[in-house]
């Protein structure tokens, strides 16, 4: 942070936003060390109720003071950067409305499609019961929040052992970035819980008798999740359907009559609801380049058009190698959008902590594969071929978007931690060396690609 800062000049992150960084950081290590060692006496109900009290404390005091500070700069509830977050407050406001008046017509919403309406939805609901209050929808965020930690826990828990799940839950518990995301008007805090919610039932569905119970979960949080984002739904049904097939506890005429089953009653409800058109039209974006919009045919070009430069230096090997540890830390002035505040600034201390600890996520899935690779595949499939996407659509620069990446890996990177070994504990500095050597790089890259310097 001091090189950057000194390197770039007028071009860096003012030395306040880089302080308050630093600070996270330290909160984030004390806390986590504080918390592990606090509880890990507690029994598993004991440890469940921490879990979610401090969880739902750190959102809370991180929602009213964000609060603050965003009336501060903006003399509104929002951050200096919202765009995204205003559209899902207007339109929940809209749909708000149309419950008061006891009816629902999405063509009166602007420009929305099923798979981005499911926040919008979420929204209305909360502003029809409380009126458009903010504070409160985002407090209700972070119950959702809180309970990802719990569920973190017990897959950790379920595919390793009890101090797997109770390292992941502590790292998602503190993460500066996950607790951030609930003083927002964003859809990522909702859309971590339902996919990790999915992920948990396909486990309980191939370990646990009653296997209707969790289909039917798992169903459900499909249709949910297709509300939110339609890339997450089509990776869920492949990580659920490949790891059936690979599973060795479920009977090969079993496996024939769930896969049927489960695709006959997807397609009757989407059908149903009316939306079939529109889960396969999305379907075909995704893989076929020709199509008009095609997400898979997004290119380095593209991206660089629309603003972000480094795509000009990008390739799909370069971006693959990185792909466990993107996003990095953006620390100089480019992104600015009103108020002189780069939405990217914020997540600076978060994405530090995330370069280092990638080490331990990678040495994690590589423990994955080679000793339980059969058991884990509901979230080795998921993770793998989520950061795919990311690197054929480019989007593995966003922030956001990484946000479904990063919260399954860190199971990774405690099951990296639970097989620590002296050796691995000495390659993880020179690892750590080496990812500020590429945040600089990186940074660098960023101000040159705009001719800034």
């Amino acid at each position: 942070m001091v090189t950057n800062f000194i390197f770039f000049g007028d071009n860096s992150v003012g030395i306040g936003f880089l302080i308050s960084h630093l600070l996270t950081i330290f909160f984030f290590l004390y806390c986590l060390s504080q918390f592990y060692q606090k509880t890990k006496l507690y029994s598993t109900i004991k440890f469940e109720k921490n879990l979610f009290r401090v969880g739902l404390v750190l959102r809370i005091i991180s929602i009213l003071f964000f609060y603050s500070l965003y009336y501060i700069q903006t003399g509104t509830e929002f951050d200096p950067t919202a765009v995204d977050a205003l559209w899902y407050h207007d339109t929940g406001v809209q749909i708000a409305q149309q419950f008061s008046e006891l009816r629902f017509n999405k063509e009166e919403l602007d420009r929305i499609d099923f798979d981005d309406l499911g926040y919008n939805l979420y929204l209305g609901v909360v502003y029809f019961i409380f009126g458009p209050n903010v504070i409160i929808a985002r407090i209700i965020q972070g119950i959702f929040g809180s309970l990802s930690s719990i569920l973190i826990y017990r897959i950790g828990k379920s595919l390793f052992n009890e101090n797997v799940g109770r390292t992941a839950a502590a790292l998602f518990l503190f993460f500066p970035m996950l607790i951030y995301f609930t003083a927002l008007h964003f859809k990522e805090t909702l859309m971590v819980y339902f996919t990790l919610l999915n992920i948990y039932a396909v486990i309980n569905f191939q370990i646990k008798k009653n296997k209707v119970k969790y289909l039917a979960l798992f169903l459900l949080t499909i249709f949910i999740t297709f509300s939110f984002r339609a890339v997450l739904t089509y990776t869920l049904l492949a990580s659920f359907f490949l790891s059936l097939l690979f599973t060795k506890k479920i009977k090969l005429h079993q496996k024939i009559a769930f896969t049927i089953s489960s695709v006959f009653v997807l397609l009757i409800f989407v059908w149903q609801v009316g939306i079939l058109d529109e889960f396969s039209g999305k379907l075909i974006k995704y893989f076929d380049r020709s199509t008009e919009g095609a997400i898979m045919a997004n290119t380095a070009e593209r991206m660089a058009n629309s603003g972000q430069t480094f795509a000009k230096f990008a390739s799909g090997p370069v971006m693959l190698v990185q792909s466990v540890s993107f996003p990095y830390p953006s620390m100089v002035k480019t992104n600015i959008r009103l108020f002189d505040v780069a939405d990217q600034w914020y997540y600076i201390g978060s994405l530090f902590l995330w370069s280092f600890l990638s080490y331990w996520a990678i040495l994690g899935i590589y423990d994955s594969i080679k000793t339980r690779i059969k058991q884990n595949l509901p979230l080795l499939i998921f993770t793998v071929f989520f950061s795919i996407i990311l690197v054929i659509t480019l989007y593995i620069t966003s922030i956001r978007f990484n946000v479904l990446k990063m919260v399954p890996m860190l199971i990774f990177v405690a099951v990296g931690l639970d097989n620590n070994t002296s050796k691995r504990l000495k390659y993880w500095y020179p690892y750590m060396i080496w990812m500020c050597i590429v945040i600089l790089i990186w940074n660098y890259a960023k101000v040159a690609g705009r001719g800034m310097i």
